[in-house]
Protein backbone atom coordinates (compact mmCIF):
# COMPACT_ATOMS: atom_id res chain seq x y z
CA UNK A 1 0.00 0.00 0.00
CA UNK A 2 1.55 3.14 -0.89
CA UNK A 3 0.92 6.36 1.07
CA UNK A 4 1.14 9.71 -0.14
CA UNK A 5 1.17 13.16 2.03
CA UNK A 6 1.36 16.51 0.89
CA UNK A 7 3.47 19.36 2.33
CA UNK A 8 2.13 23.40 1.99
CA UNK A 9 4.27 25.98 2.31
CA UNK A 10 4.60 29.95 0.96
CA UNK A 11 6.93 31.56 -0.93
CA UNK A 12 7.84 34.91 -0.14
CA UNK A 13 8.86 38.02 -2.31
CA UNK A 14 9.92 41.34 -1.23
CA UNK A 15 7.66 43.85 -1.23
CA UNK A 16 7.86 46.56 -4.63
CA UNK A 17 10.55 48.17 -4.97
CA UNK A 18 9.31 52.15 -5.23
CA UNK A 19 11.32 54.90 -5.77
CA UNK A 20 10.03 58.46 -4.90
CA UNK A 21 10.75 62.06 -5.18
CA UNK A 22 11.16 63.80 -1.74
CA UNK A 23 12.02 67.31 -2.52
CA UNK A 24 13.27 69.34 -5.57
CA UNK A 25 15.26 72.36 -6.05
CA UNK A 26 14.93 74.26 -9.61
CA UNK A 27 17.54 76.12 -10.81
CA UNK A 28 17.11 79.98 -10.34
CA UNK A 29 19.82 81.72 -12.47
CA UNK A 30 19.13 80.72 -16.32
CA UNK A 31 22.66 78.10 -17.51
CA UNK A 32 23.26 77.29 -13.67
CA UNK A 33 23.50 74.13 -12.47
CA UNK A 34 22.37 74.72 -8.91
CA UNK A 35 19.35 71.96 -9.33
CA UNK A 36 19.06 69.70 -6.30
CA UNK A 37 16.84 66.50 -5.70
CA UNK A 38 16.38 64.37 -2.80
CA UNK A 39 14.69 61.00 -3.74
CA UNK A 40 13.45 57.79 -1.08
CA UNK A 41 13.66 54.23 -1.97
CA UNK A 42 11.37 51.56 -0.33
CA UNK A 43 10.36 48.30 -0.79
CA UNK A 44 12.51 45.74 -2.46
CA UNK A 45 15.72 44.68 0.14
CA UNK A 46 17.30 47.39 2.34
CA UNK A 47 21.51 48.32 1.31
CA UNK A 48 19.55 50.84 -1.91
CA UNK A 49 22.35 52.38 -4.30
CA UNK A 50 21.18 55.46 -6.31
CA UNK A 51 22.43 56.53 -9.47
CA UNK A 52 21.54 59.09 -12.57
CA UNK A 53 21.67 57.12 -15.45
CA UNK A 54 23.92 58.64 -18.25
CA UNK A 55 22.69 60.43 -20.85
CA UNK A 56 20.78 63.01 -19.09
CA UNK A 57 21.09 67.08 -19.24
CA UNK A 58 24.80 66.72 -17.24
CA UNK A 59 26.37 64.65 -14.77
CA UNK A 60 25.54 65.31 -11.50
CA UNK A 61 27.00 64.54 -8.18
CA UNK A 62 25.36 61.51 -6.29
CA UNK A 63 25.72 61.42 -1.91
CA UNK A 64 23.70 58.79 -1.01
CA UNK A 65 19.94 59.33 -2.07
CA UNK A 66 20.91 63.43 -2.73
CA UNK A 67 21.76 64.40 -6.11
CA UNK A 68 23.27 67.76 -6.79
CA UNK A 69 24.90 70.50 -9.31
CA UNK A 70 21.74 69.57 -11.36
CA UNK A 71 21.14 71.79 -14.65
CA UNK A 72 17.81 72.10 -16.48
CA UNK A 73 16.81 68.97 -17.89
CA UNK A 74 15.20 65.90 -17.59
CA UNK A 75 17.10 63.41 -15.29
CA UNK A 76 16.42 59.35 -14.83
CA UNK A 77 17.28 58.39 -11.33
CA UNK A 78 18.05 54.58 -10.74
CA UNK A 79 17.60 52.65 -7.28
CA UNK A 80 19.33 48.96 -6.67
CA UNK A 81 18.34 46.98 -3.83
CA UNK A 82 20.52 44.71 -2.05
CA UNK A 83 19.00 42.18 -4.75
CA UNK A 84 19.96 43.66 -7.45
CA UNK A 85 16.51 44.76 -8.23
CA UNK A 86 16.19 48.22 -9.75
CA UNK A 87 13.18 50.85 -10.58
CA UNK A 88 14.02 54.45 -12.28
CA UNK A 89 12.30 57.88 -11.42
CA UNK A 90 12.24 60.79 -13.76
CA UNK A 91 12.92 64.05 -12.31
CA UNK A 92 12.51 67.56 -14.18
CA UNK A 93 14.61 70.49 -13.36
CA UNK A 94 13.69 73.55 -14.63
CA UNK A 95 15.16 77.40 -14.83
CA UNK A 96 13.69 80.98 -15.96
CA UNK A 97 12.79 80.98 -19.94
CA UNK A 98 15.60 83.17 -20.49
CA UNK A 99 18.61 84.38 -18.85
CA UNK A 100 18.64 88.06 -17.45
CA UNK A 101 19.77 90.24 -19.68
CA UNK A 102 20.86 94.00 -20.34
CA UNK A 103 24.26 94.01 -21.90
CA UNK A 104 22.37 92.83 -25.55
CA UNK A 105 19.85 95.58 -25.39
CA UNK A 106 20.95 98.82 -26.58
CA UNK A 107 20.58 101.80 -24.04
CA UNK A 108 18.87 104.74 -25.20
CA UNK A 109 21.51 108.26 -23.98
CA UNK A 110 20.58 111.49 -23.81
CA UNK A 111 23.73 113.93 -23.70
CA UNK A 112 23.45 117.12 -21.35
CA UNK A 113 22.59 120.08 -23.68
CA UNK A 114 24.80 122.52 -22.35
CA UNK A 115 29.07 122.18 -20.11
CA UNK A 116 28.06 121.13 -16.46
CA UNK A 117 24.50 120.47 -16.96
CA UNK A 118 22.72 117.90 -15.28
CA UNK A 119 20.25 117.21 -17.99
CA UNK A 120 21.42 113.87 -19.10
CA UNK A 121 19.22 110.88 -19.55
CA UNK A 122 19.93 106.72 -20.16
CA UNK A 123 17.44 104.26 -20.70
CA UNK A 124 17.49 100.77 -20.08
CA UNK A 125 15.87 97.85 -21.26
CA UNK A 126 16.31 94.55 -19.01
CA UNK A 127 14.82 91.11 -19.93
CA UNK A 128 14.42 87.52 -19.03
CA UNK A 129 14.97 86.68 -15.33
CA UNK A 130 12.31 86.84 -12.93
CA UNK A 131 10.80 89.58 -12.48
CA UNK A 132 10.44 92.13 -10.30
CA UNK A 133 14.12 93.62 -11.18
CA UNK A 134 15.96 96.34 -8.77
CA UNK A 135 18.54 98.13 -10.28
CA UNK A 136 21.39 99.99 -8.23
CA UNK A 137 23.38 102.69 -9.98
CA UNK A 138 26.92 103.74 -9.68
CA UNK A 139 25.74 107.27 -8.84
CA UNK A 140 23.42 105.65 -6.21
CA UNK A 141 19.88 105.74 -8.02
CA UNK A 142 17.93 102.49 -7.71
CA UNK A 143 15.18 103.28 -10.35
CA UNK A 144 15.26 101.63 -13.64
CA UNK A 145 16.40 105.10 -15.48
CA UNK A 146 18.26 107.84 -15.13
CA UNK A 147 16.96 111.27 -15.57
CA UNK A 148 19.06 114.78 -14.91
CA UNK A 149 22.36 113.82 -14.31
CA UNK A 150 25.44 115.34 -15.95
CA UNK A 151 27.76 114.10 -17.71
CA UNK A 152 29.93 110.81 -16.96
CA UNK A 153 30.48 107.33 -17.22
CA UNK A 154 27.60 105.22 -15.35
CA UNK A 155 27.02 100.93 -14.47
CA UNK A 156 23.98 99.41 -13.08
CA UNK A 157 23.59 96.65 -11.63
CA UNK A 158 20.61 94.78 -11.92
CA UNK A 159 19.34 92.09 -9.54
CA UNK A 160 16.26 89.76 -10.35
CA UNK A 161 13.80 88.33 -7.63
CA UNK A 162 15.35 84.99 -7.78
CA UNK A 163 19.01 87.23 -6.91
CA UNK A 164 20.69 86.71 -10.25
CA UNK A 165 22.36 89.93 -11.01
CA UNK A 166 23.89 91.30 -14.01
CA UNK A 167 25.94 94.08 -14.63
CA UNK A 168 25.38 97.13 -17.58
CA UNK A 169 27.42 99.74 -19.06
CA UNK A 170 29.79 101.61 -19.01
CA UNK A 171 27.19 104.17 -20.36
CA UNK A 172 29.10 107.20 -21.23
CA UNK A 173 27.63 110.68 -21.60
CA UNK A 174 28.98 113.43 -22.96
CA UNK A 175 28.42 116.94 -22.89
CA UNK A 176 29.56 120.67 -24.98
CA UNK A 177 33.05 122.24 -24.22
CA UNK A 178 32.08 125.11 -21.95
CA UNK A 179 31.65 128.35 -23.72
CA UNK A 180 34.49 130.90 -22.89
CA UNK A 181 34.44 134.80 -24.22
CA UNK A 182 38.31 136.68 -25.50
CA UNK A 183 38.67 139.71 -25.71
CA UNK A 184 40.38 140.05 -29.50
CA UNK A 185 40.82 144.21 -29.71
CA UNK A 186 40.19 146.68 -26.80
CA UNK A 187 40.20 150.48 -28.18
CA UNK A 188 40.40 153.01 -25.27
CA UNK A 189 39.08 156.46 -25.49
CA UNK A 190 41.16 159.20 -25.70
CA UNK A 191 39.03 161.74 -23.84
CA UNK A 192 36.54 161.95 -21.90
CA UNK A 193 34.02 160.43 -23.85
CA UNK A 194 32.10 156.87 -24.44
CA UNK A 195 33.97 156.02 -27.65
CA UNK A 196 36.02 153.05 -26.29
CA UNK A 197 34.86 149.18 -27.76
CA UNK A 198 36.02 145.60 -27.04
CA UNK A 199 35.46 143.23 -29.44
CA UNK A 200 35.01 139.74 -28.06
CA UNK A 201 35.38 136.24 -29.62
CA UNK A 202 33.52 133.08 -28.42
CA UNK A 203 34.87 129.59 -28.76
CA UNK A 204 34.32 125.62 -27.03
Amino acid sequence: MLFRSTVSFDIDQPTPLVLSLSSKTNVLCHGASTGSAIVVASGGTTGYTYTVDAGGPNTPTVTGNVITGMIAGTYTVRVTDANTCTTTLPVVITQPAAALDITTVAAVLSNPGCNGASTGAINITVSGGTTPYSYAWSNGYNGEDLSNVPAGVYTVNVTDANGCTVTGGAYTLTGPAAVTLTASSITNTNCNASVGAVTLTGSE
